[in-house]
């Protein structure tokens, strides 16, 4: 049972890390990402509420090996959607709001001292009472039990996947605090840009961009453009599939061939004449 479940945790981490490279919108990438970690903690519910573990031993992995990871994950991208939703848009107030959000890992930590210095330790002697069900919390010990449902919870679980969420998100706000003292503006979000015109004519234009030996002193190459182009638009689009775009512009028959580069054209060209009857 537990190699199964190891298994679904390695392809949630791999679907993760394909959507990863694929949403290029942080936000959306954070509720997509919270969607199929929540629909795989659903499926782990069903599988283990009402599983009776063969031995103490396996249930006890479960419960401090495998489910902790799942529930990392969860909290991980909940605080961290948060902590994107609530960042202040201005340097100076932005590294007292990182500082603040460490503080409060640090209180996390430090109220589950105990616990954490005896996982990090490798200790097993306190098992059986941390990760089998229905069990007692050991004295000195702090829980943060928030699952009801007790056939799918220990008194050690959640607070492990908390602590291993909050070791990651102690990296990361370090990171951005790093990048702060390194000068880089962190507080001026990016304008997002979504491309919202058809995708036949991103592909006329990352042709003729790619034709017209302008980026990279002719250099940059057909998929390069579009990794840039895709980038800057937040437009979903393999490289295969643009070339078969290219085709279906290339079959055209009726009117022109660069219908989309012409309308460019037009466009600006009325834009200026309007400007000279002014």
């Amino acid at each position: 049972m537990n190699e199964q479940l190891r298994i679904q945790l390695q392809e949630l981490e791999a679907a993760l890390a394909a959507l990863n490279m694929e949403e290029t919108d942080p936000g959306r990438l954070r509720q997509r990402s919270l969607e199929l970690i929540g629909a795989a903690i659903g499926i782990l519910h069903q599988q283990v509420s009402d599983y009776q573990f063969p031995t103490l031993e396996q249930e006890v992995e479960f419960f401090k090996t495998i489910k902790p990871q799942f529930a990392a994950l969860w909290n991980y991208y909940t605080r961290l959607d948060l902590i994107e939703l609530k960042k202040p848009a201005t340097m100076k107030p932005l590294r007292r709001f990182l500082q603040q959000e460490l503080l409060l890992l640090q209180v996390f930590f430090d109220h589950h001292l105990e616990f954490y210095q005896y996982y990090r330790s490798g200790g097993t002697t306190l098992d059986a009472q941390l990760f089998v069900r229905g069990a007692a919390l050991p004295p000195g010990f702090s829980s943060s039990r928030i699952d009801a449902d007790s056939r799918f919870s220990t008194p050690g679980d959640y607070v492990l996947g908390r602590l291993l969420a909050n070791e990651r998100l102690r990296a990361h706000l370090t990171d951005l605090l790093q990048q702060l003292d390194s000068g880089q503006n962190l507080a001026q979000p990016r304008r997002q840009l979504h491309w919202t015109g058809n995708k036949i004519n991103f592909i006329e234009l990352a042709y003729a961009l790619y034709k017209s030996g302008e980026i990279n002193q002719g250099k940059a190459d057909l998929a390069g453009i579009l990794e840039g182009l895709r980038s800057l638009f937040n437009i979903k689009l393999e490289v295969m599939h643009a070339y078969r775009y290219f085709e279906d512009i290339r079959m055209r028959k009726m009117y022109s061939r660069t219908r989309f580069l012409e309308s460019l054209r037009d466009q600006l060209q009325r834009h200026m004449e309007d400007l000279d009857g002014k």
